[in-house]
Order: C-alpha cells, then structure tokens, then sequence
C-alpha cells in the first residue's frame, strides 16, 4: 500500500508539469492497466482492488497539491521561463508518439486520407474548444469546471496527452494550480464540486472507451493525440506573447525549452 502511494506522489507530480503524461509515469511503474481494468469492471471489486485504487489516488491527490505551490511560485515569478520549459516539455511528449506510431507501421506504408483528416479534426478541435471556453474565463461557469474535470479524467486515461498542457491552450491552468495550492479554502468548494464530478464522470464513461480505442484503433488513437498536443502549443505560444518580456528572458526561456525537449525524450 505504501508503494502504491508512492506511485501516486510521482504520478500526481508529472499530472502537474504541462507535457508529462501522468498515464505515461502509471505505465511505466505497472499501475495503468490493473487501474483501467479495475475501473472498467467496477462490477467485480474486491477489497485489495479498491484498497489499491485508494492508496493510488491518495498518492496523487497528495503530488498534486504538494508541488502546485512550486509550480505557483515560478509561473508567478518567472513566468516565460517556465511556460516556455512546459512547451519543451511538450514538444518532447509529441516526439514520443510519433515514435509510438512508427513502431507499428511499416516504412512502406504510406499515411491514409483518414488518418490526415484525424489529425486535422483534433487540431482543430482543440483551438475551437480554447476560443469557446475563453469567452467565460471570467464567468464562474459549472458547466465549465465540469468540462475541465472531464478533461482531467481523459487525459487520466489516455496515455502522452498532458491534461495540463490542454488547460494551459484553454487558458485555466493557472485556475487549476490556483485551486490545489490551496484546496481547503472555502472560495474553491464549487470548483472543486463540478470539477470532481467531471473527473469521475469523465472516467467512468471514456474508461471502457479508450481502452477499446486503443486495442482497435491503436494508430488513429496516437495520430488524434499528436493533433491534441501540437494545437496545445500553438495556443499557447500565442498567449505567451501577448505579454512583455525583455531579451533575456525570452534567451533563458528557449534554453529551458530545450532542456525540457531533451529531458522527456532521454528518459
């Protein structure tokens, strides 16, 4: 149990850095599938399995909330440094699934019409949700922070897409860290009320879904999330350089986009 919680704390972690795939870490530490085939059969629980789905979200609730105030700190004080670090992030993230197509593919094998139309359907899916969801950025949304929510549990599932960086494109990251940097306060209690209900909701709906996407359509899947994350960084950039920065910080800036790119794809 305690190694589970564990998990969690580094899993809860990498949900928080824009371009980490928080499903990528479960993967690697041998969490994702029990977890998705636990969630995806919630009519055969037993209590070691549902002690293993405590001990896990625990342990991601407790990364979360723990490093949000980090993350805080440095979007506040250095902000184009570190979003510029997130998009390194990213761009390394989409290198990787790529790669996860090619490794399916034959070299000969040319890309198909539907899958061009895949790609660009989820690219542009992702700037038309941003443009929609900005007009009430400053309203205070239910629907919304379900939305979000929901999102959170899709990116939960999928493996390479970083729900941070879609909130980051969309606009509300900064809303997202604000919230578990200081989740007891009372002002969050709605948020946190619509929020969770999408998560769950989210995960009991795409569970099934994602996990019959993925066993059927396993290089469509991956095209659709590359044209998720690539919109992701066009969004972004183009907020970013709606503020001012001087010449250094946009020279530190792209060092650390560098170094973000190379720390994903060496590890």
């Amino acid at each position: 149990m305690f190694k589970n919680i564990l998990k969690g704390i580094i899993i809860g972690i990498a949900k928080i850095v824009p371009g980490v795939s928080g499903s990528m870490i479960a993967i690697s530490f041998g969490v994702y599938k029990p977890t998705l085939e636990t969630i995806s059969n919630l009519k055969k629980l037993t209590f070691n399995k549902i002690k293993f789905l405590i001990s896990l979200f625990l342990g991601i609730m407790l990364g979360i909330c723990l490093f949000s105030n980090i993350v805080k700190y440095f979007l506040d004080k250095y902000y184009l440094s570190t979003i510029l670090l997130f998009i390194g992030l990213i761009i390394g993230t989409i290198k990787i699934t790529v790669n996860e197509i090619l490794k399916d593919v034959k070299l000969s094998k040319k890309c198909k019409l539907s899958e061009v139309l895949i790609l660009l359907f989820s690219f542009t899916f992702c700037i038309l949700l941003s443009l929609s969801l900005n007009i009430n950025i400053k309203q205070n949304n239910f629907i919304i922070y379900f939305i979000l929510g929901f999102i959170e549990a899709f990116s939960s599932i999928v493996p390479g897409i970083s729900g941070t960086a879609i909130f980051m494109s969309l606009g509300y990251y900064e809303t997202i860290i604000n919230f578990f940097s200081n989740v007891f306060h009372p002002t969050n209690y709605v948020f946190a009320c619509f929020f969770i209900i999408g998560i769950i909701f989210g995960i009991l709906v795409l569970a099934k879904i994602i996990t019959f996407l993925f066993n059927h359509y396993k290089r469509k899947t991956y095209i659709s999330i590359i044209g998720f994350m690539t919109s992701s960084i066009i969004i972004i950039l183009l907020k970013v350089f709606e503020k001012n920065f001087s010449i250094i910080e946009l020279i530190i800036g792209i060092i650390l986009c560098y170094l973000g790119y190379k720390f994903i794809i060496k590890t």
